[in-house]
């Protein structure tokens, strides 16, 4: 039998444990990305008929999210969701871009 399976050697004195953990997250940010509408045309051809490839990018903090590429549209819908857990609620920022995938 080998007991104990852990021994704590304290290097600090009077320095709780509690104390050097992780905070633990303050809540989840739900971000909702439905659409966009009339978008610059960024792949435009001989006829001046334009259409892009737009998604979007999302950075909250240290964590970044794509949504899907929807193809050949200026205004195109996505209906993407995305969860972030937040640990600062003020110093946090949230950057958001339409890009287009060829560009």
């Amino acid at each position: 039998m080998v007991l104990p399976n852990k021994v704590v050697v304290p290097l600090i004195d009077g320095l709780s444990m509690k104390s050097i953990r992780f905070a633990p997250p303050i809540g989840v940010m739900r971000l909702e990305v439905i659409e966009a509408k009339n978008l610059k045309k960024s792949d435009v051809g001989m006829l001046g008929l334009g259409k892009s490839d737009p998604y979007v990018r999302i950075i909250i903090g240290s964590q970044e999210f794509r949504s899907p590429v929807i193809y050949n549209t200026v205004n195109p819908k996505w209906n993407y969701i995305c969860e972030a857990v937040v640990h600062h609620l003020h110093d946090q920022n949230v950057e958001i871009e339409v890009m287009d995938e060829d560009q």
